[in-house]
């Protein structure tokens, strides 16, 4: 139960230096984080998110392995591009 009583730091990704360079994966047929719910905490966090969808669910690691690859791969060529 410590990842619940411990204090938790800043979060990183809404830092200055961070600015333009973050990414969300939306996880479209995820039942557990509906993507209704996955896009108000985008839109809630304040920040510019490069967003990337994948007809998953919760885990596309599991379900998706190759496709998420792919899209990890398409977002770090987009950073490298900024």
């Amino acid at each position: 139960m410590t990842s619940f009583n411990s204090p938790c730091p800043r979060a990183s990704w809404d830092s200055k230096e961070y600015e333009g360079s973050v990414a969300f994966i939306r996880t479209l047929n995820d039942a557990a984080i509906p993507v209704s719910i996955q896009q108000m905490m985008l839109d809630g966090s304040g920040v510019k998110w490069i967003v990337k969808d994948i007809e998953s669910s919760h885990s596309p690691q599991i379900s998706q392995p190759e496709k998420l690859i792919s899209i990890i791969v398409e977002i770090a060529q987009e950073f490298q591009s900024l």
